[in-house]
Formats: structure tokens, sequence, C-alpha cells
């Protein structure tokens, strides 16, 4: 008996059209258009790197023939830090100042773990979190398409980027479960602290990767 495909998601890039479907335990991918189906070269470079950084993530691949290119991935256990910031008991009781703290620390361990090579997407809806969110062991990160070998410098100004997308339009609906922010702009006010205390850390992670 065949197992149900369903589409979860349908991407927008005209350069590489996807479709991402849920089969059992498993993700697939599925390119018909743009660069990665003209190019087989993509898909090789992808899963060799891929097999590199995360062994066995990768359940299988195929390309036919420049019309679909498609990947099969084995699935994370546990919830994307997008779905748990709807969660209006985490928005009520989570502290955002440290659980920033904490998804930089794993940007920047994830990147440790894959150097020279680097993920370049660290947006909400690919961190996953299993359990309790202040140990960083429980954090994992799926959709690795835009894995590749990039400067230093790239790599540290796309975490950069991506953790300030992500908490600029997820934070101010957060209230700290000590109650210390009394309203959003306190909340504003407070990253906005917690970012300059974190030049001289970047600086150092700079450093640190030279």
């Amino acid at each position: 008996m065949s197992e149900e495909k369903i589409l979860i998601k349908t991407g927008t890039n005209p350069n590489k059209v996807q479709k991402t479907y849920k089969i059992g335990n498993r993700y697939r991918k599925e390119w018909t258009q743009g660069y990665r189906v003209k190019h087989v070269g993509w898909l090789n470079y992808h899963v060799r790197l891929l097999n590199e950084v995360k062994p066995g993530y990768l359940l299988n691949y195929q390309a036919d023939s420049e019309t679909e290119v498609w990947c099969e991935y084995k699935e994370i256990p546990g919830v994307t830090v997008r779905d748990m910031i709807r969660i209006g008991s985490f928005r009520r009781t989570v502290d955002p100042v440290k659980f920033k703290a904490m998804y930089k620390k794993f940007c920047l361990k994830n990147y440790e773990q894959t150097f020279p090579h680097a993920h370049m997407d660290w947006e909400v809806s690919n961190i996953i979190i299993d359990g309790d969110w202040k140990d960083i062991n429980n954090w994992d990160i799926c959709d690795w398409d835009n894995l590749g070998t990039y400067t230093k410098d790239e790599v540290l100004k796309k975490i950069e980027q991506d953790i300030e997308d992500s908490f600029k339009q997820n934070f101010p609906g957060m209230v700290a479960h000590d109650r210390q922010f009394k309203s959003w702009s306190d909340i504003r006010k407070q990253l906005q602290a917690d970012d300059t205390k974190q030049k001289k850390q970047k600086k150092d992670d700079q450093e640190k990767y030279a």
C-alpha cells in the first residue's frame, strides 16, 4: 500500500519552483523549473555536502532528464520556532531576551559544526526544538537547500540578518515571564540594549572563524 503524499508547501521563487510533501516519516522536495532542474551539478553538490555535514539526513534523491529533481529527507522531531511563537502559553511565559540569545547561540553552533560550509537560512520555520528550549542540545535545523561554502563574513552577516528579521517580526508580541517588561516598547528597548552588548561578541565570533 502506497503512502499518502501530502502537499505542505509551495515555493514562490521563480528561479527554483518547488513543492514540499510529507510522505510518512519523511519530507520530499520536488523542483520542476529553474536552475536546480537545468543544472544537475547542483544536485550532486547538494548531496555531497549534505552527506558530509549531516550524514543520514538525506534519504533518497533523483534527477529526471531536466524535467524534475527531487530529494527526500528524514523528519526531524520537534516543533519549529515559528509554530512555538504562535502558541499563546509560550508567548506569555518565554523571556524574549534569553530566547533570542539561545537562538543566536544555536546558529553559531550550527555554523561551527558545518564549517567551512554553512546552512545559510536560519529563519524561524527552519529551526526545530524538541524539548526544553533552554537546552541547546534540543535544537536542530531543516531545509538545507542553501548549504554551500561561503566566507566567514558572509555567514556571520547572514546569521545576524536572519535573527534580526525573525525577531523584529515576532518578538513584539512576546512577554517575559517575570513581567520585567511593561510594554512592547520596553521589549524592543531591551532587545536593542542586548544587541549593543553583543557587538563585542560578534567581533569575537569573527576572529574565532578567521
